[in-house]
């Protein structure tokens, strides 16, 4: 973790600044002069100052331990929780270091950088142009800047890059005191000290303006990054039963469009049983979770031990979804809903709230980017409206007899479990459930996951409003599938 520890010594009044520390099972000494270092790893240290060992200031420092809060019961009902700001800052390679580079991306066999001059799609070799995640320094509702990094694979599908990153939510008692921090017109210095700041989503869980927690708050490890108390993404650190994989990434690439089967056309749906991800195209749907579980896994074939395509999880779609709403996306701008009847893949009614079929626009047009979560044509689109989408999250004592595939009670890369159906307890930190409950009015049909609805959907329907954005979630759907 990047913990500045200066705290732990600087209370010690030593007029000499060389300190020393050491590393549990390291044979040699680190030295700085200005009473601090930077831990970017699991472990216990001896500190030394003026080569006399501070027996007493030996800490262990844990980098997934919960941050200790006080209990507070003043941030306790959702309606507490309407109007935030995603905050988020970009970390170099695995650790916990934070940086103005995102991670590059990652090509995997078969995988071809992609940009486009305009509406022009270019497969030059160049990755010059290639991608820039960007911050908005304003709102995104005729676009945005931020590009980010697009692959195209040997069948033609098109992924996109999602950084590993840290992130914290702001929570404001009001739209016009969120709207005014992100305009850069309100500093949280000034919110806090007119009570315009209710609380906070971070490395120390759900707390009041004050960073104390409220009680039955679902209780999962924080990580600070720095000391704003930004918390690492789950999806990046290498913990399946916090949605996960098995080990820390730099990153991940997410399908670009709705699934859709491989001979599919804008007048057909197609027999295939490939899935790609392409635009313009009829959605896949209609079929078990299990089916979409294992269509999903095979759609590279042998290829897939190093493409690892595989359904989406609830806490991939969160990280998609946090990053799109902060200032490297649409910097809090809804994005347009896909209204397309029958779903067509990569396309927008032009307006958010669209509710009818009178027009609907493609992807490379101006008013189709305002479906994507860059505002551009360099983002993921059918994130809200299109077909409802399963992913790979469900809860493990529910009706699971179209998810036996994947439903083994057992957390693991490919699937998460959640052990209850109270949403406040049992949600996982950063899957977009409890955190951002209801934002953009994305109010879910059928309540957190439960005995009957046991596996969650995500995106909403293209026909209704209220059920579809990217904040909304449900216990039914369709399927979106990344690699």
């Amino acid at each position: 973790n990047t913990i500045d520890i200066k705290e732990i010594v600087s209370s010690i009044p030593y007029e000499k600044t060389v300190l020393q520390y050491q590393k549990d099972g390291n044979d040699y000494w680190n030295t700085s002069e200005d009473l601090s270092f930077i831990v970017t790893e699991d472990g216990k240290y001896t500190i030394k100052i003026n080569n006399e060992t501070i027996e007493s200031e030996t800490k262990t420092i844990g980098l997934g331990v919960p941050v200790e809060t006080e209990v507070n019961e003043s941030i306790t009902e959702l309606s507490q929780m309407l109007y935030g700001v995603i905050e988020v800052k970009f970390l170099s390679g695995t650790s916990y270091k934070v940086t103005d580079t995102p991670n590059e991306p990652l090509l995997k066999d078969g995988m071809t950088a992609v940009y486009w001059d305009g509406t022009t799609e270019v497969n030059d070799g160049n990755k010059n142009n290639w991608y820039s995640y960007e911050a908005q320094s304003s709102t995104t509702e005729e676009g945005g800047t931020s590009r980010w990094a697009n692959a195209k694979t040997t069948d033609g599908s098109y992924y996109v890059w999602i950084p590993r990153y840290a992130y914290r939510i702001i929570y404001f008692d009001s739209e016009a005191h969120e709207n005014e921090y992100r305009a850069g017109e309100l500093t949280e210095e000034e919110a806090l000290a007119q009570n315009y700041i209710v609380g906070y989503s971070d490395a120390r869980g759900i707390v009041d303006k004050d960073g104390k927690s409220p009680s039955g708050i679902s209780s999962q490890p924080g990580i600070a990054v720095d000391s704003q108390y930004f918390r690492v993404h789950p999806v990046f650190d290498g913990n399946v039963d916090e949605g996960g994989w098995d080990s820390k990434t730099t990153g991940f690439w997410v399908a670009k469009f709705e699934a859709s089967r491989d001979d599919a056309t804008a007048d057909n749906r197609g027999t295939g049983t490939i899935p790609k991800s392409v635009p313009g195209v009829q959605s896949w749907s209609n079929m078990t979770i299990e089916s979409m579980f294992t269509y999903s896994k095979n759609a590279y074939g042998e290829n897939n031990t190093t493409l690892n395509s595989h359904l989406m999880k609830n806490s991939e779609w969160g990280a998609v979804a946090y990053l799109t709403d902060s200032k490297y996306g649409r910097n809090g701008t809804e994005i347009a809903i896909n209204n397309s009847n029958p779903v067509i893949t990569g396309c927008s009614g032009g307006i958010a709230n669209a509710t009818t079929n009178d027009i609907v626009y493609e992807y490379n047009s101006e008013n189709g980017f305002l479906a994507g979560t860059t505002g551009n044509i360099y983002g993921i689109y059918d994130m809200s409206g299109g077909d409802c989408e399963y992913v790979a999250g469900y809860y493990k004592d529910g009706n699971l007899t179209h998810a036996q595939t994947f439903a083994t009670g057992e957390s693991d890369a490919y699937s998460t479990v959640y052990v209850g159906t109270e949403m406040k307890k049992n949600y996982i930190v950063g899957d977009a459930t409890y955190e951002t409950y209801t934002w953009n009015q994305d109010i879910d049909g059928y309540g957190f996951i439960n005995v009957n609805g046991s596996v969650f959907s995500r995106g909403g329907w293209n026909i209704s409003t209220y059920r579809a954005g990217l904040f909304y979630f449900g216990s039914g759907g369709r399927w979106k599938f990344f690699s």
